[in-house]
């Protein structure tokens, strides 16, 4: 589920009006639980940067009578321990106008398994939008302008892992991979009241059969990448389909495409990749 979307849409009305989305005083924890980063750990994964900064653009596209697109850009910095447990932390802005004003930023921290499952994100995000009023005289038309701003938090944080996540680490052409997740979503929006929703997801995987040049997806970047295509099967919201490439130097996958039923589309363009040798 990607709720930075929802941020953009501003489609809360459909969020509150779903039955699997409940009112909810406090907070989520922060971290997953113990056994979900033991289950995360993936063993004699190779750690092989210190830390890959990226300059990218998502270019969003909603369904339904909306029809809105949305670019956003920004930077994504990305370091990764030991046992393939990758953490990001990201400034994605859109909607800059003539008047110079940013019109929405959205922050994450996330902790994942290699880049492709989440199991814990942080997120925040702020959207100005332009209020205006139009004032008609016989003589003059008079228009003010005020700005309102809306913003928003997300929690995310996966509560059980199974399966064979530790094999999505090292993808061999050709081959799949299953894995199941449960999760807790947060939703704080300035205007509505505190929503969570619980989440199982089942995830497979299948991985191309032969490799690309790194550098016809991120321009630069030396080595092989393969695409993994991932279809996560939710109860309660249908079918996410997701493409990502797996970049073998660097141990890690990015996302190149999202769908999601309920929302829309995003295609992910990376612009640069900055890269921090091990020391």
């Amino acid at each position: 589920m990607n709720i930075r979307h929802a941020i953009l849409s501003l489609g809360i009305s459909g969020l509150a009006g779903c039955a699997s989305w409940q009112q909810f005083d406090g907070y989520l924890p922060t971290n997953p639980p113990a056994n979900v980063i033991e289950a995360a750990r993936v063993p004699g994964f190779e750690k092989r940067f210190s830390s890959l900064e990226l300059q990218l653009v998502e270019e969003f596209v909603a369904n339904g009578n909306l029809g809105m697109k949305n670019d956003l850009s920004g930077t994504r910095r990305l370091q990764v321990s030991a046992d393939g447990l990758t953490s990001e932390v990201s400034r994605l802005t859109w909607g800059q106008a003539t008047d110079g004003k940013v019109r929405g930023v959205v922050d994450v921290q996330q902790l994942s398994i290699c880049g492709l499952q989440p199991l814990a994100r942080d997120l925040a995000g702020k959207s100005v939008l332009a209020d205006v009023k139009v004032a008609v005289s016989p003589v003059a038309v008079t228009t003010n302008s005020t700005d309102t701003i809306r913003t928003s938090l997300e929690r995310l944080v996966v509560e059980s892992l199974s399966g064979e996540a530790p094999k999505m680490c090292n993808p061999k052409p050709g081959t799949a991979y299953q894995f199941e997740v449960a999760r807790q979503a947060q939703l704080r929006w300035s205007s509505i009241q505190n929503l969570r929703q619980h989440f199982v997801a089942r995830i497979s995987c299948r991985v191309a059969d032969s490799t690309v040049p790194a550098s016809s997806v991120i321009p630069g970047l030396d080595g092989d990448a393969i695409e993994v295509k991932c279809k996560a099967k939710y109860a309660n919201e249908g079918d996410h389909d997701s493409r990502f490439m797996h970049f073998r130097s660097l141990g890690i996958y990015l996302p190149i495409e999202t769908s999601e039923p309920e929302r829309g589309r995003t295609v992910y363009r990376y612009v640069k990749a900055s890269i921090n040798a091990l020391r």
